[in-house]
């Protein structure tokens, strides 16, 4: 997503590339920030913030922010805690959830998409090519 942010600044007007800057400085400020800081912070109106939005391709303000907290947040790893014989019922559930949501994340962050995508290439070429063989 900051990466797109970053890519889109030339095409943008000067107010909203301020907006864009103010984005990439922080993020996670930005996230939680009411639209009328931000747009101080950004020296630009309110209206701005909410089309420099749009123009990176949300639906408004509470799209993006919700998609950059989410962002933001997705690369914070979840502690690695082993299960010990004092732990009650409740802490053993916490701990093996935690661990299994930062085994699933650590997957899914080393998963390149690029990868995925280039196979799935492949596969239909395969396929329209004709190199589906039926026993």
């Amino acid at each position: 997503m900051l990466d797109r942010i970053r890519a889109s600044i030339p095409a943008l007007p000067p107010a909203e590339r301020r907006v864009a800057k103010l984005v990439l400085a922080d993020p996670r400020s930005f996230a939680q920030l009411p639209v009328s800081e931000l747009a101080d912070r950004a020296h630009v109106s309110k209206p701005t913030v909410v089309r420099f939005c749009r123009s990176v391709g949300y639906d408004g303000l509470a799209d993006f922010k919700l998609k950059l907290a989410g962002s933001v947040n997705e690369g914070v790893p979840f502690v690695h805690r082993a299960v010990d014989d004092a732990d009650k019922p409740a802490d053993l559930v916490v701990k093996v959830v935690d661990n299994a949501v930062s085994a699933l994340l650590k997957y899914r962050n080393a998963a390149a998409a690029h990868a995925i995508d280039q196979a799935i290439g492949l596969l239909t070429q395969a396929g329209r090519a004709g190199g589906r063989h039926e026993s």
